[in-house]
């Protein structure tokens, strides 16, 4: 593995490609402020939390070329497709990646550091068992193996690349899973609530944790190339539906119908021997904020669902 030696003075600029949620949370940080924070976008309109946006579309750095020159530049790539697709996979990680890349070979420039942000898509092992970064990462899907092409092209410039694959994200602002089970609760028979579903496991992380996870490895005097980003508790996923309707009041049963839980469990070893420790270790104590500002929000609508299933 290679292994980068210069640690991050204070100002240093950080460039952010792809602002989010993700780009938000790491403004709110205290290592925030050891920064230079910027971020590429396509509006000025939006609410861009302490970074100075650069207009530019991600794909074309010729257009943000002067900052990349910086010295001591850091870079962070939060990268998304613009739907779910192979070509919107190919066009929103590799395309923009092989650009820039090539513009850092062309231009011989160096950043301080790359931390592009990945996911645990890469890996496609399905039977249960437990997988860290020695694993091997052959994706079964288009989404994995296009992550994992963006990642291959940036390590393969020798620059000092870090990829954190960071397992299922969660937190204020996603609430894929408190709808699932709302609707599950709309659709069982209320006299029999009971659903059943086929037993995985499940691997998440705070997107507070992402955020902080991002600044620990900026902040590593010598990093490894890839880590894991992911709780301490992988989690069957009827266990993580059950706790969402216990908490929202909704008398839903989950049952698995298979004794062997499929997919994989994320080991987080790595990540945690470099130094760093999860404010959220796992997934009763990440929804805890979530699910009461969802209940807060949905009170009407939920009080329906619990009279309907009496």
């Amino acid at each position: 593995m290679t292994s980068f030696n210069k640690p991050a003075p204070k100002t240093n600029p950080l460039l952010w490609l792809g602002f989010g949620k993700l780009a938000r949370e790491f403004s709110q940080l205290s290592e925030a402020s050891d920064y230079q924070l910027h971020a590429i976008c396509r509006s000025e309109k939006l609410d861009y939390s302490g970074f100075s946006p650069i207009l530019s579309d991600v794909g074309e750095p010729k257009n943000y070329r002067s900052i990349l020159q910086s010295d001591n530049l850091n870079l962070v790539i939060t990268l998304t497709p613009a739907q779910r697709s192979d070509e919107a996979y190919r066009d929103g990680y590799v395309a923009p990646t092989k650009a820039l890349c090539e513009l850092f070979e062309r231009e011989n420039l160096s950043p301080r550091r790359i931390v592009f942000v990945s996911s645990t898509g890469v890996y496609g092992q399905s039977d249960g068992g437990w997988v860290d970064e020695s694993s091997d990462a052959s994706a079964e899907y288009f989404s994995g193996r296009r992550i994992r092409e963006a990642e291959d092209r940036l390590l393969a410039t020798g620059l000092p690349v870090v990829c954190l694959r960071f397992s299922g994200i969660y937190g204020a602002g996603r609430n894929r899973l408190l709808q699932k089970v709302m609707s599950d609760a709309r659709s069982v028979d209320p006299k029999n609530p009971e659903m059943i579903v086929e037993g995985a496991w499940t691997n998440r992380v705070h997107q507070h944790d992402c955020a902080r996870a991002i600044s620990h490895v900026l902040s590593l005097e010598s990093p490894q190339e890839i880590y894991l980003g992911t709780d301490d508790l992988p989690v069957i996923n009827a266990e993580v539906y059950q706790h969402i309707a216990d908490s929202l009041g909704l008398p839903i049963v989950y049952r698995v119908s298979n004794d062997e839980p499929k997919a994989k469990r994320l080991s987080n070893q790595r990540l945690k021997q470099s130094g760093f420790s999860f404010d959220y270790g796992n997934f009763k104590e990440g929804y805890r904020e979530t699910l009461a500002a969802f209940v807060a929000a949905n009170e009407t609508a939920l009080s329906e669902l619990r009279q309907a299933l009496k």
